[in-house]
């Protein structure tokens, strides 16, 4: 609830008791009304008017469990993200390494693979982000395993070099999406934080 419409609803629920006080007044002074009558018209509608109140209170105290919810989560989001980028950026160091000591891409394939597949590994860390940065890394997956059974099917799939630069795109690829959507989550934490 918005911190303009608590005071608003202070000033509508007071005009609308003191007309009713008013109401009972006139009933009373002028048309002879027994007190019974206008206390129990007075009560109906001040239990209307309770319950609204507590109405609002309700929502209001809904809509701030859910945002502090909604903060919760994106916060472990972030978590995730940041956790997958740093296992993925250690993944793409490798790559780089054993690119560098001319070691066949075989072996680099094997390397990402278990990096993916481990427990608390790529892929693991990726489900607990978001869906987009979950499907971005079984697409990666399902590249490393196609490879995987190409190259060992055939050695002469393609070159090593051609492979290694074939992954380290891919490798760029995934880390701006990893990036972008930890940017994007780092955005909605700011603009849903409570307060």
């Amino acid at each position: 609830m918005k911190k303009i419409e608590i005071p608003l609803y202070i000033i509508i629920t007071s005009l609308v008791l003191m007309d009713l006080l008013i109401f009972g007044g006139i009933l009373y002074k002028f048309y002879n009304f027994d007190s019974t009558i206008i206390a129990a018209i007075i009560a109906f509608f001040g239990a209307i008017i309770g319950g609204y109140i507590t109405l609002i209170g309700v929502r209001s105290t809904i809509e701030d469990n859910n945002k502090r919810d909604l903060y919760k989560s994106l916060i472990k989001q972030h978590e995730a993200i940041v956790k997958t980028i740093k296992l993925f950026s250690a993944v793409r160091g490798e790559v780089w390494k054993y690119h560098f000591d001319h070691v066949p891409y075989a072996r680099c394939n094997i390397m990402i693979k278990e990096a993916l597949e481990i427990t608390d590994g790529i892929i693991d860390t990726g489900t607990r982000a978001t869906e987009k940065v979950y499907d971005t890394l079984v697409e990666y997956n399902q590249h490393i395993d196609h490879e995987f059974g190409l190259i060992f099917q055939d050695d002469s799939i393609a070159p090593d070099k051609d492979l290694y630069h074939d992954i380290e795109r891919r490798n760029n690829k995934c880390m701006e999406i990893l990036v972008s959507e930890r940017t994007r989550i780092q955005q909605k934490i700011y603009k849903n934080h409570p307060k």
